[in-house]
């Protein structure tokens, strides 16, 4: 969480590096932890494990995070989901998932 970053004004992105055998877990924890953030109503974990980046994606309603992770490749439920970017950096991933964000807000005419 110390990395986070604010995008579109209610969206937390954060990144990682695979550090533990049990990354998956703790960054869907950390996802969710993120929504305790005052006007966060969204967040994104970005964890490259070595070859293939995973995001995990949770929202409190105001965000549908299936359907932005959908367009990754990944999928979930409306307000958990996850998705996961073969061959990438955390950098390149971050990219995609705020062209993602963006893509979504445009098609619900919300900035």
């Amino acid at each position: 969480m110390a990395n986070a970053t604010t995008y579109k004004h209610s969206v937390s992105i954060a990144t990682c590096l695979k550090n533990d055998t049990d990354m998956q877990t703790i960054v869907a924890q950390v996802a969710d932890e993120m929504l305790n953030i005052t006007d966060i109503t969204a967040s994104f974990v970005v964890c490259d494990m070595g070859g293939t980046v995973i995001i995990s994606a949770r929202s409190l309603g105001d965000y549908n995070v299936q359907v932005i992770m959908e367009k990754l490749g990944g999928g979930g439920h409306m307000t958990v989901a996850a998705a996961q970017l073969p061959g990438i950096n955390n950098e390149m991933a971050v990219s995609k998932l705020k062209e993602a964000i963006d893509e979504y807000l445009t098609e619900n005419r919300r900035n």
